[in-house]
């Protein structure tokens, strides 16, 4: 008997041996209820990853602009430049192509600015992508993608390496640099859109006299290029601790603002 013959008659026995379970009810059953269960599983899996998720999370779209934050928690300076906080990319292969994957970056060594790379993200997600979780949801992700395909792939956060406040802090929130800022809203910086929240558009921001983005007499100083160059929106500086910091606090650490780059990232 040939090869060929050998294993054409193995098939024909598996096949007949599977078609022989088959004729029984109890496996037609427990094959239809696995196969009833999966979908269903699928299905729920979908419904929770829509149901966690915002919009602007389902179904990423692509932005790149900046802004300077110094964070505190319980007087302990957080150092943005840490291995943790930091993202290495291919410089090659295009910054903004390489790193629009995830929603939030630090990166380059600096320990100020915030780089955003999808639209719509909030403050409460910004805290929640380092480990601080203010507005619900899963822990571990900010939500579910529905852009990749039929099953939903969830958006991890980056980590949870923020130090954990405690149980009676509050959080406070300023806007602005060393000559002018102001205490904004905790609820409206961990819901709006960033770019809402610190007062963009330009054209916006600058009526109302937002200090960030306010041009000078010459448009064309250093600062103002710069500015331009790196799509700064705002500088922000956020305390989580019991009692309000003081002014003269809040003022020494809008003097720390980092100087900006010629080109932090190719802009």
């Amino acid at each position: 008997m040939t090869k060929t013959s050998s294993n054409n008659q193995n098939e024909g026995k598996t096949a007949n041996f599977f078609q022989a379970i088959w004729k029984f009810k109890s496996v037609k059953v427990s094959v239809i209820s696995v196969a009833a269960i999966s979908i269903l599983i699928g299905i729920t899996y979908s419904i929770l990853g829509f149901a966690l998720s915002s919009p602007h999370i389902n179904n990423p779209v692509f932005e790149h602009y900046h802004f300077r934050m110094q964070f505190s928690v319980d007087g302990k300076e957080v150092d943005f430049n840490q291995p943790d906080f930091q993202v290495s990319y291919d410089k090659d292969g295009g910054c903004n192509a390489s790193l629009a994957i995830e929603p939030i970056h630090f990166h380059d060594g600096n320990n100020q600015l915030v780089h955003i790379h999808w639209k719509q993200i909030t403050g409460g997600e910004l805290l929640k992508f380092y480990g601080i979780n203010k507005i619900g949801g899963l822990n571990d992700y900010l939500g579910f993608r529905f852009d990749k395909g039929l099953i939903p792939s969830p958006v991890p956060i980056h980590g949870k390496i923020l130090p954990t406040p405690n149980s009676e802090d509050k959080t406070f929130v300023y806007i602005g640099d060393k000559d002018k800022f102001t205490l904004e809203s905790t609820d409206n910086f961990l819901k709006q859109d960033l770019k809402v929240f610190l007062k963009t558009p330009v054209s916006e921001a600058e009526d109302a006299g937002n200090p960030a983005v306010e041009h000078s007499e010459d448009n064309n100083s250093e600062q103002a290029a710069l500015e331009e160059i790196n799509h700064l929106l705002n500088n922000l500086v956020i305390f989580i601790q019991k009692d309000q910091p003081s002014n003269d606090q809040v003022k020494a650490a809008f003097e720390k603002n980092r100087p900006l780059d010629k080109s932090i990232c190719g802009g």
